[in-house]
C-alpha cells in the first residue's frame, strides 16, 4: 500500500488551511499505524508527501511572486516534477522496497528535507545526470 500525503502534512504548511494541512498529517500517521498493523502479515505500507511539485494546477501561478516563492524555498531552485514522485512511487511497490515495510518518502526537489534510502538516493542522481 502506498499513500499519498503532502510536505504540508510533516510542515504545517504556511498557517492557512489547517483542515487541509491536518488530513495530510493524518496520512502520514495513519501510514504508519497501518504499516505496524500489517507487518507481520508481509504488508509493506509506505507514504509518498511531495513539496511542490510542476502540475496543471499551478500553471497560474507562473511569473509570479508566488512561483518565485515556490522555487525559492526549495533546496534545487526548482519545482519537483511529477515524473519524479511516480519513479518513487514505482521504487515503493517494486521488489527492490521488500525491506522498507514503514517507509515515508519527502521529494528532494520541491521540499526542504528527504528521507531517502540510499539507493533511490543513487538512482535518482544516476537518472539525473546519466549513466
Amino acid at each position: 500500500m502506498i499513500n499519498i500525503g503532502s510536505i504540508f502534512g510533516t510542515s504545517g504548511g504556511f498557517g492557512t488551511s489547517p483542515a487541509y494541512h491536518a488530513a495530510k498529517g493524518a496520512v502520514r500517521t495513519l501510514t504508519k499505524n497501518a504499516a505496524l498493523h500489517w507487518a507481520a502479515e508481509g504488508v509493506r505500507v509506505n507514504s509518498v508527501h511531495p513539496g511542490f511539485i510542476r502540475t496543471p494546477i499551478l500553471d497560474q501561478a507562473k511569473g509570479t511572486e508566488i512561483w518565485e516563492a515556490m522555487t525559492a524555498s526549495t533546496p534545487m531552485g526548482r519545482l519537483g516534477e511529477p515524473e519524479e514522485i511516480a519513479a518513487a512511487v514505482a521504487y515503493l511497490a517494486s521488489d527492490d522496497a521488500r525491506s522498507s515495510p514503514a517507509w515515508s518518502y519527502t521529494s528532494t526537489a520541491a521540499t526542504s528535507r528527504a528521507e531517502v534510502p540510499p539507493s533511490a538516493e543513487r538512482e535518482s542522481r544516476e537518472s539525473e545526470c546519466g549513466p
